[in-house]
């Protein structure tokens, strides 16, 4: 996810099983009530489990960063926030620190019994990393790479 000029936009689709549900809900093969109640709904259709990857989200253009963007990469527990809470607290974070744990605590204050693990990485783009950036653009890619491998160790942990 994104944070940019206050609005949080998904850079991924949804890889539960819900997603198939939906089109068939839009086709007319299932009713919006046996996928509201279907067993697997949120089942994992595409997961980073170290064999290859069925579904890989990657758009044909870059998303450029402005100064005070904001990056959320995060396993699939913290939907259990709806994206606007989601936004309200990286809004109101302290971002002299990383506002990690006040995600972390959100989704520890919904008492879901069926919580998934949740993990969450978090940049913001600043004056210092915009200078840095324009040196060239193989450091945000790199930076991308980096914080990509280490939520897959970290899941896999």
């Amino acid at each position: 996810m994104v944070v940019a000029a206050g609005r949080l936009r998904r850079l991924n689709q949804d890889h539960a099983y819900r997603h198939v549900l939906a089109q068939q809900v839009k086709a007319g093969k299932i009713s919006a009530e046996e996928a509201a109640c279907h067993p697997d709904r949120n089942a994992l259709i595409s997961a980073v489990t170290g064999d290859q990857l069925e579904l890989v989200d990657l758009p044909r253009q870059p998303l450029p960063l402005k100064l005070n963007d904001q990056i959320l990469l995060a396993s699939d527990g913290i939907l259990t926030l709806r994206e606007p809470e989601i936004a309200a607290v990286l809004e109101s974070a302290d971002h002299a620190q990383s506002p990690c744990q006040a995600l972390l605590a959100a989704v520890d204050d919904c008492r879901n019994p069926q919580q998934d693990n949740t993990t969450v990485l978090w940049a913001k783009r600043t004056a210092a990393a915009t200078e840095l950036l324009y040196r060239g653009a193989w450091i945000e890619a790199a930076l991308l790479v980096g914080i990509l491998v280490l939520m897959v160790v970290v899941s896999a942990w």
